[in-house]
């Protein structure tokens, strides 16, 4: 009886032993989809552009709001955050072309 406890007590101790060494051990690499990976790039460069639409459209807004120009500082301020978006888009293909 005092021997199964005891054996029972090994066995769960050693099993314990086996989980922390497990568990201590650095995880693997996860290998990334790309498909996935490319999707999340997608998303990242549509939403530079709409910011700096979005940056523009308020720029050319408050702009008209104080000095009711009939729309022309709306169009100047939506077209600079076009640019401004497409130049971060450039940037960031640039930087994807030097990591690989």
């Amino acid at each position: 009886m005092v021997n199964d406890l005891f054996k029972e007590l090994d066995d769960k101790l050693s099993d314990l032993d086996n989980r922390i060494k497990r568990l201590s051990q650095p995880p693997a690499k996860p290998v990334t989809d790309a498909k996935a990976s490319g999707l999340a790039l997608g998303m990242r460069l549509i939403a530079d552009i709409v910011a700096g639409l979005a940056v523009g459209v308020g720029l050319g807004f408050l702009a008209e709001y104080f000095f009711k120009t009939g729309g022309l500082l709306l169009a100047v301020f939506i077209l600079l955050g076009a640019a401004a978006g497409f130049l971060n888009l450039y940037r960031t293909v640039q930087q994807m072309d030097k990591k690989e």
